[in-house]
Parts: structure tokens; sequence; C-alpha cells
């Protein structure tokens, strides 16, 4: 009890709202929607970071597709020009990739809470033509 990785499982969110707040910045279908009503579905892409992290190559070059760069910008491995070594953390901080993993239960949880914004996701991704990569 009182640990913050269980303000949300025990919903004890007065106790501690910042991980409530931690929380609410996951539900992508809230924030794609002001998006959306802010920049024209051509101007947008949507990658997902679970893809991110198990296949950065080809969501890389989706990226890049999309912002028009092509070839030879990451070179061979798919990691980019000057981009992180394998065993440095994904955003180039020089800091040694954490082992980090999240229990089963916990994962289906996290699932479970963000199902409807992720059905949103698709949903206006899908309705508004905006480019997804999954």
């Amino acid at each position: 009890e009182g640990r913050p990785q269980n303000c949300w499982v025990n919903r004890k969110y007065e106790q501690f709202p910042a991980c409530k707040r931690y929380l609410q910045k996951g539900f992508f279908g809230w924030h794609l929607e002001l998006w959306a009503a802010l920049f024209p579905p051509q101007q947008l892409l949507v990658l997902r970071a679970e893809s991110l992290f198990s296949d950065q190559g080809r969501v890389l070059a989706a990226a890049e597709d999309f912002l028009g760069i092509r070839d030879g910008a990451r070179g061979a491995s798919g990691g980019g020009g000057g981009g992180p070594k394998p065993k440095e953390c994904w955003h180039d901080c020089k800091v040694a990739k954490a082992k980090f993993s999240l229990s089963p239960r916990l994962e289906q949880r996290l699932r479970d809470l963000y199902r409807d914004s992720d059905a949103l996701v698709t949903e206006i991704t899908t309705r508004l033509g905006i480019r997804y990569v999954p």
C-alpha cells in the first residue's frame, strides 16, 4: 500500500493524483480527437510506441515516408545515422536500456483500461483517413 504503482490498481486516486494524471495521458483517443480538430488528416501520423520498440525499422520507414524522407537516413541497421546503438535508450540519451517488463496481469489490466481509447484511435484514423501505423 502507498506505492505509486498501486494507485490505479487500488482506485485510490485521491491519495495519488499524479499517478492518475499519468495514466490519463495514455487515453490517446481523446488527444487524437483534439488534434484532428486542429490539423487536417494529411498532417497527422499516428504511431504505436509498442511497434516502435518491437519493429523500429518498419515504424521509422513509415515515418520517413510520411515526412518525405527517403533512403539512407537510417542506415543499414534501421537505427539511423547517429541514432541509438542497440544497447542504448531508444531516445538516444546514452543511458543503458533498462530491463523492463510488465507482469501479464498488469499488462492485461492496462489493456483493459485503454481498450475504449484504443478503439477510438482506430475509429478516428479510419473515419478521417489519418495515417496509422499499428
